[in-house]
């Protein structure tokens, strides 16, 4: 491990000049060190060398560990990361071919295959083409992912050209995904419409909206029904309602079930029934 001291002064040139990706396995950049490349575009300029480098933030309980081929940083504040990123902390783990990090505005942004896998309580992952994150004294508050979005939790998926989610004490709170089409499935529901908003607290499930050419489509009941087609329901809006109990008396784990579909403007429905014989 190379540890680059505050008393050699800021530098004037990329951090991978320092050292040889076959001396080294982890360069830890100390704060007010180093700064970006001279070359104005750091990212197209610097060298390809196999670094790997680490930031540490001065709170491990706070910080965000980043880990790539190679990592610049400029005063602390800001850092750059390119080749097989992975960024840690305590509530999530993200993973991309490049990274930007401001620190001062608490923002990310991941490009290139970027994944987001949260690790709280309820675990969700995310991907996308770039993906941004914005967080709050530390606290994630928002995540952002557009081009192919596509958001999973353990009882919703949601996808479209870009997917907004936003985070209440590490979990999903709200879900909104717009563009040419959205799409969600959920509890053997799948809905489409030009834009859709998921509200789940504390990431349960609780209702889900669809605006502008919505359907909802519901699987048949095999045991009583031999159909091929789902019942469906479809409107210029559709709202449809879930409720999570627990799976019996005795059981710590709940399930979500679909209690209400509504349709409004230019409502309309195919609902089939079993036989009365």
């Amino acid at each position: 491990v190379v540890t680059i001291p505050d008393s050699m002064g800021p530098m004037s040139s990329c951090p991978v000049d320092l050292v040889s990706p076959d001396d080294v396995d982890i360069v830890t950049i100390s704060p007010s060190t180093v700064t970006s490349c001279t070359d104005p575009s750091p990212m197209s300029a610097a060298r390809t060398d196999e670094v790997q480098a680490k930031r540490l933030a001065a709170s491990p309980a706070d910080s965000m560990d980043v880990t790539a081929d190679v990592v610049w940083s400029e005063n602390d504040s800001l850092v750059w990361a390119r080749g097989r990123v992975v960024m840690d902390r305590h509530d999530l783990q993200a993973t991309a071919d490049s990274a930007f990090l401001d620190q001062g505005t608490e923002h990310v942004r991941l490009r290139r295959s970027p994944r987001i896998v949260g690790t709280g309580e309820r675990a969700f992952i995310m991907v996308g083409r770039e993906i941004d994150l914005w967080s709050r004294t530390q606290a994630l508050e928002r995540v952002l992912a557009t081009g192919e979005a596509r958001v999973a939790g353990d009882s919703v998926v949601l996808r479209s050209d870009t997917v907004d989610v936003r985070i209440v004490d590490e979990q999903m709170d709200r879900v909104m995904a717009w563009g040419t089409r959205a799409f969600a499935e959920a509890q053997r529901q799948q809905m489409e419409a030009d834009s859709i908003e998921m509200r789940l607290p504390k990431q349960v499930l609780e209702q889900v909206q669809a605006f502008g050419r919505a359907m909802t489509r519901g699987e048949v009941d095999t045991a009583r029904i031999t159909s091929p087609d789902p019942d469906w329901i479809a409107g210029d809006t559709v709202i449809a309602r879930f409720e999570t109990a627990p799976r019996s008396p005795t059981d710590t784990t709940s399930t979500t079930r679909l209690t209400e579909v509504q349709a409004v403007g230019s409502a309309r429905a195919f609902q089939q029934l079993a036989s009365a014989e």
